[in-house]
Formats: structure tokens, sequence, C-alpha cells
């Protein structure tokens, strides 16, 4: 099969959020996608625990490999696994939490993130598109508070100060965007409001960018 390099896609220039899922593929897509990485914020990316693709790259090999690329591993955004066998009871193949319990994990998306210990090489505007992404797809609202009070400190706009008091006001997220594919189960823990958002981080901050202290 043809394929081509993410660096070697002109009409990519510059990308704040990667999702990817190629089958046990994901590092060589990453180790040939350097300049593509260097500017990411977010990386979603599908990781095995168990070789379920001849000879494939495991957690620990793409873990290591993003760390390396400036990352930090942030949470799981699901994970899936399998019984070893079908457990039958009684002739009853559907013995409900016995086979639904498989504790073996076998894949999960990991979320990582830029590096949270060096927000302050990042330009103003890829500080507000961190802040977005960790509010709107992962709702780590405790992260981007931190990437709005490295803004703040300086541009002096009261960001993060204003954002923590319209969380305040009720106006947080609900269900997670990046939920878990069907029949995957959510990564523990993953309880999360239900009441679906009434803005998104985006128009919050086009306000607060657009108004006067």
């Amino acid at each position: 099969m043809q394929t081509t390099r993410l660096d070697d896609l002109a009409e990519i220039d510059d990308i704040d959020y990667i999702k990817i899922d190629v089958q046990g593929s994901e590092l060589a897509v990453f180790q040939n996608a350097s300049r593509a990485l260097s500017g990411a914020l977010l990386i979603q990316t599908e990781v095995e625990f168990v070789e379920m693709y001849k000879g494939q790259p495991m957690f620990a090999d793409v873990d290591t490999f993003l760390r390396g690329a400036g990352f930090q591993f942030h949470t799981f955004s699901g994970a899936g696994g399998r019984a070893f066998k079908p457990m039958v009871i009684n002739g009853n193949v559907d013995v409900g939490t016995l086979n639904a319990g498989a504790r073996q994990f076998l894949w999960a998306d990991a979320c990582y993130v830029r590096d949270w210990k060096y927000l302050d090489a990042l330009s103003d505007d890829k500080l507000a598109k961190y802040a977005v992404l960790m509010h709107d797809l992962l709702q780590s609202f405790d992260l981007a508070h931190l990437a709005l009070m490295v803004l703040d400190r300086r541009t002096g706009r009261g960001l993060a100060e204003r954002y923590m008091r319209q969380l305040g006001e009720g106006s947080a997220p609900g269900a997670d965007p990046a939920a878990p594919d069907a029949g995957r189960e959510p990564a523990q823990p993953a309880d999360r409001p239900e009441s679906a958002p009434s803005a998104s981080l985006v128009s919050r901050l086009r306000g607060m960018f657009s108004t006067p202290r």
C-alpha cells in the first residue's frame, strides 16, 4: 500500500489536535511526522497493551516517543478489553457481568498534551488554543485554567479569573466529546456531568479578548 508521510503533505501546515487510530501503526506515523508534531497541542491516539497486530509497538513504545517529542500523558478517554475465553454457564452465553467484567485491558485511547511544565514556550495564540482544547475536548478544567494563567502573565487580561467565575456560574461542559467508541468501556474514573455545555470556551475566549477588562 502506498502511503505518504504527514510531513510531506504540503496542505498540512500547523496542527493543533491530532486524533489517530491506524490499527497498530500509530508509532510509525509519529516517527514520520516530526514537523506536524512540533506544533501540536493535543494528541489522541489508540494504544495497545497486548500485541493485537504482529510485531506492533506497545503503549510503552508510543509513550516513550511522545514524551521525547515534548508531550505528557494526560488521560485515557476510553479503554476496551475482552474475556480470555467467553464464559458459558448452563448453556447461557449471555451471563451478563461475568463476561462484561473482563479485567484484561487490550487497547485504549490515550490523550497526550503539550508538556504543561513548559507552557511559557507557547505563543499567545497557542496558549488560547491549548485552553480551548483542554476545556472543550477533555473537560480538563484545571489544565485549561493553568494555560489561561500563563497567558494572563503576559497580557494582563484576567482570563483565568473570568474563566473560573464562569465555571462557578454553572456553565461547565458535560459529557466527554472524546467518549470511547461503541463497545468500549469508559476508563476509570470517567464520571462527568451529564448536562450539555452552555457555551464552548471558543466563544468565551472570543468575548474575553474582544471586551475591555
